[in-house]
């Protein structure tokens, strides 16, 4: 049996959150968004997991140690797909093991149980600050930015990981970022500059480049795509008469 997929990733950014507008990697629509964040153009979340070279997550831990111990706050730029999640988790475990903390700050409760799950996973205990969850002791946090924002919260730990970092550069969650200017700091993303072209260098100060798209496709951990786009007609010839 043939399977071709149309997008690797298809979000409508308008109305981005409501379920009935996502589809999964077998172009069925979805009513969980959960589900959408976790099969999104991953072959290992719609089929059985692919097993491949996945040493660019150390690279990207190395990358990250080493912009931190240079004093400086790096932005992780990697593709969907590529397991951000992963690495800083990972992180978080070897962490955990000096007895460190890692912060992490998230966007949306789905992200904030997704983080939550793998550290659990990784065996690092942890505490959950947003609405419905009763804090703990543990030193390291998985927190919602609109929960920190909403409550005046700074966190007492080593390292921050924002997730979908060019969110923060919003006012409401710039104010939460500074208020934790003193913690060092790392901005994980796929797109590092946003719609408005605002980039990261308000919050980040360098970059460690993951794989790109075209590297995890050559890999087998994203399926192919074909981009459709209808004809743009040539009018450079036509002339152009304003009128009221």
């Amino acid at each position: 049996m043939k399977v071709q997929v149309v997008v690797n990733v298809s979000t409508v950014y308008i109305g981005a959150d409501y379920p009935a507008l996502h589809v999964d990697i077998d172009m069925r629509p979805t009513q969980s968004l959960h589900d959408w964040i976790q099969r999104r153009g991953r072959v290992q979340r719609a089929w059985p997991a692919v097993q491949g070279d996945r040493s660019y997550q150390e690279d990207l831990i190395a990358g990250f140690a080493a912009q931190l111990a240079a004093k400086r706050n790096p932005a992780g730029v990697s593709p969907c797909g590529s397991g951000k999640s992963w690495v800083a988790c990972r992180i978080a475990q070897r962490a955990h093991s000096k007895g460190k903390s890692i912060g992490f700050v998230t966007v949306r409760r789905v992200l904030t149980h997704d983080i939550s799950s793998r550290l659990t996973a990784f065996g690092v205990p942890h505490g959950v600050i947003m609405p419905g969850y009763t804090d703990n002791h543990h030193r390291t946090k998985v927190a919602s930015i609109h929960t920190l924002a909403s409550r005046g919260i700074t966190l007492d730990v080593d390292c921050l990981f924002l997730d979908e970092a060019p969110i923060f550069l919003g006012n409401e969650f710039l104010e939460v970022v500074k208020r934790h200017a003193h913690i060092p700091r790392v901005m994980l993303t796929a797109a590092p500059v946003r719609a408005d072209g605002m980039g990261l260098g308000r919050i980040a100060d360098s970059i460690v480049m993951g794989p790109t798209i075209q590297d995890l496709i050559s890999k087998g951990f994203l399926v192919p795509t074909r981009i459709f786009t209808r004809d743009v007609p040539d009018t450079s010839s036509l002339d152009v008469n304003a009128s009221g």
